[in-house]
C-alpha cells in the first residue's frame, strides 16, 4: 500500500511531457487564431455596416435635396431645375455607372437622360465626392441621374419615348402626330397640331421638357402620355472586405412633370 502511494506521488511530481506541452500549445494557438479571426470579422462587419449607414444617409440627403429644389415648381420647371447643374459628360458618366452596376438595367427603356447646355455650379451636380472624416477616410461618390419618361393613361408604369414608340429608330419624333390635351392657344385652330409640332424636339431634346400631357392624334384609340421626371440617386464606395469591388446603394423617385396636383 505504501509503495502504491509513492508510485502515484512520483507520477504527479513528474509533470507534463514534451509531447503534452506541444499539444496543449497547439490547441491554445488554434483557439487563439479562431478568436482573432472572429474578432477581425466582427470589426470588418461593423465597419461595413457603418459604411452602408453613411451611404444610405447620403442617398436620402440627395433625394431630399432633389425634392427641395423643385418645391413649388410646376411643369417643365421641375425638369429644368433638376438638370440645371448637369453637363452632358457628367450626366452620361453617372448613367453609365448606374448601368454597369445594374442599378438601371435598361436605361434606353426607362428614361431619356437630361442635362443642361450651360450647367451651373450652384445647382445639383451629376457627380459629387465626399470623404468620411470620422471613419477610415472612405470616399463616397454620389451620382444624381435625371431623365424624362412618359406615363401612359392606361398604366402606372413610366417608360422612355423610344420604348413607347413616340420616336422612330433614328431617335427622331416618329411620323405620328401628337396633340396636347390642354386648350389650344388663342388664335389657333383647336384641331391643329401647331403647338406640339412647334416643339416636337421636347421628346428627344435633352434640355427641354414637354409642357403638358399629349396624345396620338392619328391612333384609333386616344392614349394620353403624361411626361414625368425620373430621378435616381446612387452612392458608391470601395468594398472594405473585398479589394477591387464596389459597394452601392440607390434610391429613386418619379416626379410629376405636369400641373396635376393630385399626382404631386
Amino acid at each position: 500500500m505504501k509503495g502504491g502511494r509513492q508510485s502515484l506521488r512520483k507520477r504527479m511530481q513528474r509533470g507534463f511531457t514534451m509531447v503534452e506541452v506541444i499539444v496543449a500549445i497547439g490547441m491554445l494557438t488554434l483557439v487563439g487564431l479562431a478568436a482573432a479571426q472572429f474578432a477581425i470579422t466582427a470589426v470588418h462587419s461593423s465597419y461595413a455596416h457603418q459604411q452602408r449607414s453613411i451611404a444610405v444617409g447620403l442617398a436620402e440627403s440627395g433625394m431630399e435635396q432633389v425634392q427641395e429644389s423643385v418645391k413649388g415648381e410646376r411643369g417643365s420647371a421641375v425638369f429644368a431645375n433638376l438638370t440645371a447643374g448637369m453637363s452632358e459628360s457628367g450626366a452620361k458618366e453617372a448613367l453609365q455607372v448606374a448601368e454597369d452596376l445594374n442599378v438601371i438595367e435598361n436605361p434606353s427603356e426607362e428614361l431619356d437622360l437630361g442635362w443642361s447646355a450651360s450647367p451651373k455650379a450652384t445647382s445639383i451636380q451629376s457627380k459629387v465626392e465626399t470623404t468620411d472624416q470620422q471613419g477610415k477616410g472612405t470616399t463616397y461618390t454620389v451620382y444624381t441621374i435625371v431623365g424624362k419618361c412618359y406615363r401612359v393613361s392606361t398604366s402606372a408604369s413610366c417608360f422612355s419615348a423610344s420604348k413607347l414608340g413616340l420616336v422612330g429608330a433614328t431617335g427622331t419624333v416618329s411620323s405620328n402626330k401628337y396633340r396636347y390635351t390642354g386648350e389650344a392657344p388663342k388664335g389657333t385652330d383647336p384641331s391643329a397640331d401647331s403647338e406640339f409640332d412647334k416643339n416636337k424636339n421636347v421628346i428627344t431634346g435633352h434640355t427641354d421638357f414637354p409642357s403638358g400631357s399629349f396624345y396620338d392624334a392619328t391612333g384609333a384609340v386616344k392614349v394620353v402620355y403624361t411626361p414625368m421626371v425620373r430621378v435616381v440617386v446612387l452612392v458608391t464606395w470601395p468594398d472594405s472586405q473585398h479589394n477591387g469591388k464596389t459597394c452601392w446603394y440607390s434610391t429613386a423617385s418619379v416626379l410629376d412633370g405636369t400641373d396635376d396636383v393630385i399626382l404631386k
